[in-house]
């Protein structure tokens, strides 16, 4: 816009120079708010092995107050009676099978198989270097699957590890905790064999976990204005991931497995697939994170909906094609730059024997399916995935190498609408 007075014109906004000389732009001081680092123990014991459950509370009915959920993380010490180690793929993650999260006795997120699902996003999006320093300090990853974090006999270690992949993580804004009931935590552990690496049997302990985050709370006056701009109804998008699995006999050649999945959701979004041998289950090897090709350089995969297939053009086995889909799937096809760490140390992401004795023939190989008909640039814009509302929703796999004995684990994502209404029953509802 320009504006003239006096035979002076004068620039309202200049537009032919770099914002680094606009000196009117600057950032605003937040409203008047304090940050709290708050611990909080589990409610239902100090103490905990193989397959028990820790529960957590969160806070409600806490006045002006929101929950920072990028920051939660949980604390846990584990002690062994054995020398083991962690899986290097998964660290700490391993003893975790199952998230739930739960309010007013509905499920608002249930995702077991934890530990598969983390292996597979950390060999993903994290690169052996960071697997051997930041996160081996936090949670006990490691470069080589056999290898994560080692715990001593008579000994413990530390871990602490961030609620990847849950909905805090997720979420565009903070969660408030003034609803009328309090969020519950569930976290199920996994199984002694699956949980470590270790040569002899061993029982290990998790005890005094806790969880850590930050908590925000405002003034009166911005919690009215807060208030004012939503009209007492507090809506929040978060990702969710939904699983099952199928186990399957071992199968020939060009054998084909067809799998009914039974996601019902208004917006499927991606779908992850692994396969695990189930030879695999055992204490000597990474139970969570050796996951071998099922599809060869001939296999082919789609899914379908009432009959109609998705993608329209069956996707192909070869690791070229299927690390193409992942790529779009991450929204990483178009740049160089994306650290990973999906061979570990070796080359193995076509490897199909399964036989986890190694890190050689430990594979890391997944397949991804982008469902989304129009490509999101950030976390603020529509999302566009399939909806399976009443419908049959299956996959197709036609093997082009012999499939060993093993369970195909099906990852489900989605968005899903958390709403708190402070006008009505002031409790958390989920819709999917």
């Amino acid at each position: 816009m320009i504006i003239y007075k006096k035979n002076k014109i004068i620039m309202a906004e200049i537009e032919a120079t770099s914002k680094l000389l606009n000196y009117a732009m600057n950032s605003k001081r937040a409203t008047a708010s304090r940050s709290i680092r708050v611990k909080q123990p589990c409610v239902n014991g100090d103490e905990f092995n193989g397959t028990q459950q820790i529960i957590f509370r969160l806070p409600s009915n806490v006045r002006n107050t929101f929950l920072d959920g990028e920051t939660v993380y949980l604390n846990m010490n584990v002690s062994v009676d054995v020398n083991c180690n962690v899986e290097g793929s998964c660290g700490a993650y391993g003893f975790i099978d199952r998230i739930e999260i739960l309010s007013s006795g509905q499920t608002l997120m249930s995702l077991d198989g934890y530990a598969e699902l983390l292996s597979l996003f950390a060999d993903l999006e994290c690169s052996s270097q960071g697997k051997d320093n930041r996160y081996k300090l936090m949670c006990g990853l490691g470069s080589d699957r056999f290898t994560g974090t080692a715990i001593a006999s008579a000994n413990y270690s530390k871990f602490s590890l961030p609620l990847h992949l849950t909905l805090f993580q997720s979420m565009a804004h903070y969660l408030p905790l003034f609803s009328r009931d309090a969020l519950e935590i569930r976290i199920t552990l996994n199984s002694n064999d699956k949980a470590i690496v270790a040569a002899a049997a061993s029982v290990w302990t998790i005890w005094s976990p806790e969880l850590v985050y930050y908590q925000v709370e405002v003034n009166d006056n911005a919690m009215t204005m807060i208030n004012e701009n939503c009209g007492g109804v507090y809506s929040l998008n978060c990702k969710d991931f939904r699983h099952t699995r199928f186990a399957v006999p071992a199968t020939a050649n060009g054998g084909g497995v067809v799998n009914t999945l039974g996601f019902s959701m208004s917006s499927l979004e991606s779908m992850l697939v692994a396969v695990i041998p189930t030879a695999n289950n055992v204490l000597s090897k990474p139970s969570n994170s050796n996951r071998t090709t099922f599809l060869g350089n001939d296999g082919e995969f789609n899914l379908t909906l009432n009959g109609e297939r998705i993608p329209s053009r069956l996707i192909k086995g070869s690791p070229a094609e299927t690390m193409a889909e992942i790529a779009i799937r991450e929204r990483t096809l178009g740049t160089f730059y994306h650290p990973s760490s999906i061979n570990g140390d070796a080359n193995t992401f076509n490897v199909n024997d399964g036989a986890g004795s190694s890190s050689a023939t430990t594979g890391s190989y997944f397949l991804c399916v982008d469902l989304e008909s129009m490509r999101p640039q950030s976390s603020d814009e529509m999302y566009a995935g399939v909806s399976t509302v009443g419908g049959v929703l299956q996959s197709e796999i036609k093997a082009g190498v012999a499939i060993p004995a093993s369970y195909i684990h099906y990852f489900a994502q989605n968005t899903i609408n958390l709403t708190l209404d402070m006008n009505g029953s002031q409790t958390w509802v989920v819709s999917v």
